[in-house]
């Protein structure tokens, strides 16, 4: 290439560079109304957060129901159709003489029973609402000389135990140790026990033949005694005399001139749990 063309090549690059760069001189600019205007343009618009909204978590507590309380025992034939005589009906105990416990099985105890029975009276028990045993240390005898009758309600939640050892319930109108009110011991209507709505059980008078033994759960000669919707079970006793429903049930009656009624019969039914002694 000679020198002029080498020349001719670099005025022609130094003239089409403008139009890479700045603009040429004279070039007239756009107008500003023409350009868009950033705050009067459209814009973007991010709501303002809502109201917020509490929730509120409500916590349910469910309580359970108490535990039902066990139904009193109903012993003998409680769906039966023959109506009990007068007579034989429970006595009202709703005005007690003695109340033995105070809700609770601690202070339902042997020497309990076995003092509210000589003091003779209306006698009622308070151990709790559940089924409980009182083991009896010692025989609950009636004094011929309290001048009450004497009434033994269990509720339907009282059992007393004799233990296989010991009689439980004891009545003799010529037994001296419990006072002689009369010069005819052997035909009087005095004193007078019922027992009703309790369950007797592993009472035993085995060798003891006083009165022609038997009786090991309860043991009656003279007076009156009434049993009503009890129960008796696993009692043992040696007997001299005939065998009876009263001596089936664990009783030994001989009321002379007195009087003598059930309105009960024996049951399989399991003893409750054991009370303090």
């Amino acid at each position: 290439m000679s020198r002029g063309s080498v020349v001719a090549v670099l005025v022609v690059l130094l003239a089409g560079g403008s139009s890479c760069g700045a603009p040429e001189a004279g070039t007239p600019l756009p107008p500003l109304a023409s350009l868009p205007d950033p705050t009067t343009g459209p814009r973007t618009t991010t709501p303002p957060p809502g109201p917020t909204t509490a929730t509120t978590t409500t916590a349910t507590t469910t309580t359970e129901p108490p535990p039902a309380r066990p139904s009193p025992t109903r012993a003998g034939n409680p769906a039966g159709g023959v109506p009990v005589p007068a007579g034989a009906a429970a006595v009202d105990t709703s005005s007690p003489t003695t109340v033995i416990g105070a809700g609770t099985p601690v202070g339902c105890t042997s020497q309990a029973v076995v003092a509210a029975v000589a003091a003779g009276g209306v006698i009622t028990f308070d151990c709790g609402p559940d089924p409980v045993t009182i083991a009896m240390t010692e025989t609950a005898k009636v004094r011929n000389d309290s001048g009450r009758e004497t009434v033994l309600d269990g509720g339907g939640l009282v059992t007393l135990s004799g233990g296989g050892r010991r009689r439980i319930l004891y009545q003799n109108t010529c037994d001296r140790a419990q006072g002689i009110t009369t010069s005819h011991c052997q035909d009087q209507d005095h004193p007078r026990l019922t027992v009703q709505n309790l369950t007797l059980v592993d009472g035993d008078s085995t060798g003891d033949d006083t009165e022609g033994g038997g009786g090991g759960a309860v043991f009656v000669r003279g007076g009156r005694v009434k049993v009503v919707n009890s129960t008796f079970l696993r009692t043992g006793a040696t007997s001299t005399v005939p065998t009876s429903a009263a001596a089936r049930c664990g009783c030994s009656v001989s009321t002379g001139a007195g009087r003598s009624s059930w309105s009960t019969a024996p049951s399989t039914a399991a003893p409750a749990p054991t009370a303090g002694r």
